[in-house]
């Protein structure tokens, strides 16, 4: 079986004033079962100059993976502003659950933070 490589653009309800000294962490969760923590299956994390904005946001690809049938998948981003490592206030997080489709090949998913 082919390998699902996960891509797309992370855009923000109101974008930031900058970005040079955040951290974002993109990660892909296997969230198959409600009564157990997820289990982080792959992380793509930038900081300072990886952080490019475009028009569309700021894109990431995480590392290819091979998807199941018989999980469940889902996309979850955390922008870290003040780079400590913890979700605390004024940190951007995605908010709707983007569930994946267990299948190979390239997979867009679109992103959309919000600021806590």
């Amino acid at each position: 079986m082919e390998a699902a490589i996960i891509f797309g653009f992370i855009s923000f309800a109101k974008p930031p004033d900058g970005l040079s000294g955040a951290g974002i962490h993109v990660h892909l969760l296997d969230t198959t079962y409600a009564d157990a923590p997820s289990v982080k299956l792959a992380q793509q994390d930038m900081h300072g100059d990886q952080v490019m904005m475009t028009k569309r946001g700021i894109g990431y690809r995480l590392p290819e993976v091979h998807l199941s049938n018989h999980r469940q998948y889902e996309v979850w981003v955390h922008v870290d502003m003040d780079l400590s490592g913890d979700i605390t206030a004024g940190d951007y997080l995605s908010t709707q659950a983007h569930i994946l489709p267990a299948i190979s090949g390239k997979i867009q998913v679109p992103i959309r933070v919000e600021r806590i």
